[in-house]
């Protein structure tokens, strides 16, 4: 039942005629005793405004048509004693409108949205013309997750589970925040729980290609550490609802094998995005029906949305879309409404899942990624016809019917242990040379290269051009080295089906020697010479 505040006063009244009305300047005022008001976005007193409700410090975002079911149902959650004598100022008996005709009135009134035109405004940061929304947010060096019976708060040295209430004074939280499960922490030397045991097989490799179908299935799987690290912090990162504005990254989840033409997924990626579910508001969008020009995107994200996954990209996806989206503040339009932003520092944090590698080489696609690349276990059970819940791997299906109160409890503390090591850590980056080197072919080859252009360039420019001198006087001509090229691969001569003519063999190696670190060329003498 929602309870009023004992400030509430009646909003109806009986006219001349002894016909029920409703009190318009009372209904605001009943609605702004009651916590409701308008959430203000970015500093501009003209941009769309949400609608929410204070209830008792938990945040609730609101429409017009869920506000006006709220008052219904709140009046109707009173017994009639407290309707009549109650929380309401008491009245003469005459002037008593039954509580089935103030709902009847509530019911049919139309004009809510111009009632609540001038309650207050808040923000966050305190805009001029609004009241400042204390929200209680986790901190750059402290995280916290809201449960049942108690605040979980995780700093570089402790976790530590506070009582409900301990915290209630630090400020408002989001109504999504709030976690249903009980909560019992776990010491970390525990034997690895089911989800925590799912994740280590994700970053196994398979050491000899094609033995892993033997009976010694498991032997011949080996744990990356590297990218068993970089999952780790990236699953606190995006557990972590602080964002520092400075070093703000995309997750990228990719299968180390596959392509987009031969996808060999079914390695845990999404699966394992699908955890952040269970901690925060999140939104998940399909990569396959992604669209650049498509302003609706991110249409369905409101203030309460912490996270964005972007689930198995299309092979033209273009990453450079995203950089907005990521270090700075998102704008949001809906299919005939006003466009809203919310500021980068409150902006949910992204995630992608793709197949293979995304386009696009440079620091400024580096300086916004944060990559781990899975391997392979996963993928080989599934090509055995054999299932994570077979007895022989896990037992059960992670997050679903079987997945007990233990299983729970081993979640969230795996969880709590990442973003511990995020916090002492932050996003360290992988070695990933298959990926770079990949990314590298796609920039420069295509997506249906297969690098020989590439290692030829990279041999050339650390080894041929240095063996022969062309770093001296004049170096070689443009004609001398595409002769050279074409010598060294025949089938890459532009009369071939994937060949080369100079003219684009040329763009592509300065191409290439430009988004390569540690490489350099004149390019403002460009157009002195043909060397």
């Amino acid at each position: 039942m929602n309870k009023l505040k004992k400030e509430s006063k009646k909003f109806w009244y009986l006219d001349d005629k002894d016909k029920a009305k409703l009190n318009w300047g009372q209904l605001e005022t009943f609605m702004v005793v009651n916590g409701w008001g308008y959430l203000q976005l970015i500093n501009s007193r003209s941009s769309k405004k949400t609608l929410f409700q204070n209830d008792n410090g938990i945040l609730k975002l609101h429409s017009i048509d869920t506000a006006k079911k709220w008052l219904k149902d709140t009046i109707s959650s009173l017994d009639d004693k407290e309707f009549t004598t109650g929380i309401f100022k008491p009245f003469p008996s005459n002037a008593i409108v039954p509580k089935v005709e103030v709902i009847e009135l509530i019911m049919r009134f139309l004009s809510l949205e111009n009632v609540l035109k001038s309650i207050q405004v808040y923000s966050v940061q305190g805009y001029p013309d609004t009241s400042e929304l204390n929200l209680f947010k986790d901190k750059q060096d402290v995280a916290y997750v809201r449960f049942a019976n108690g605040v979980v708060e995780i700093t570089k040295s402790d976790i530590t589970c506070l009582p409900v209430d301990t915290l209630k004074d630090k400020g408002l939280v989001w109504e999504t925040e709030l976690l249903s499960h009980n909560i019992t922490l776990q010491n970390k030397l525990e034997p690895p729980g089911i989800f925590e045991k799912f994740v280590i097989n994700a970053f196994k490799r398979e050491k000899v290609e094609g033995k892993s179908f033997g009976a010694d299935f498991e032997e011949n799987f080996e744990l990356d550490e590297d990218q068993y690290r970089g999952y780790r912090e990236s699953f606190g990162y995006l557990i972590h609802n602080h964002k520092k504005v400075d070093s703000l990254k995309c997750i990228i989840y990719i299968d180390s094998e596959g392509t987009f033409k031969q996808p060999e997924g079914r390695n845990g990626k999404t699966l394992l995005l699908k955890g952040l579910d269970y901690y925060k508001n999140t939104l998940e969008l399909s990569g396959k029906k992604w669209s650049e020009d498509d302003k609706f995107q991110f249409s369905s994200v409101t203030p309460q949305t912490k996270f964005v996954l972007i689930n198995d990209l299309k092979e033209d996806f273009k990453f450079d879309t995203l950089f907005n989206v990521i270090t700075d503040d998102m704008e949001i339009e809906g299919k005939g409404t006003n466009k809203t932003h919310i500021p980068k520092e409150l902006s949910p944090k992204i995630a992608v899942s793709t197949n293979e590698v995304i386009s696009g080489v440079g620091s400024s696609y580096s300086g916004r990624q944060h990559v781990v690349e899975f391997g392979n276990y996963w993928n080989r059970v599934n090509k055995l016809q054999e299932s994570i819940s077979d007895k022989k791997h896990l037992g059960k299906m992670i997050y679903k019917a079987g997945f007990n109160e233990s299983d729970w409890d081993s979640f969230y503390n795996y969880g709590f242990r990442c973003v511990q090591e995020f916090l002492k850590n932050g996003l360290t980056e992988a070695t990933n040379a298959s990926y770079k080197k990949k990314s590298l072919i796609r920039e420069i080859e295509g997506s249906s290269g297969d690098g020989e252009l590439v290692e030829w360039i990279d041999d050339w420019i650390k080894n041929t051009r240095l063996q022969n001198n062309h770093n001296q006087g004049n170096g070689i001509s443009k004609q001398e080295l595409y002769k050279i090229f074409i010598e060294d691969n025949p089938s890459l001569a532009e009369h071939m089906p994937k060949g080369w003519d100079s003219e684009r063999f040329h763009k592509q190696l300065f191409h290439y020697v430009k988004i390569t670190n540690g490489y350099y060329y004149n390019i403002h003498k460009s157009t002195n010479g043909d060397s």
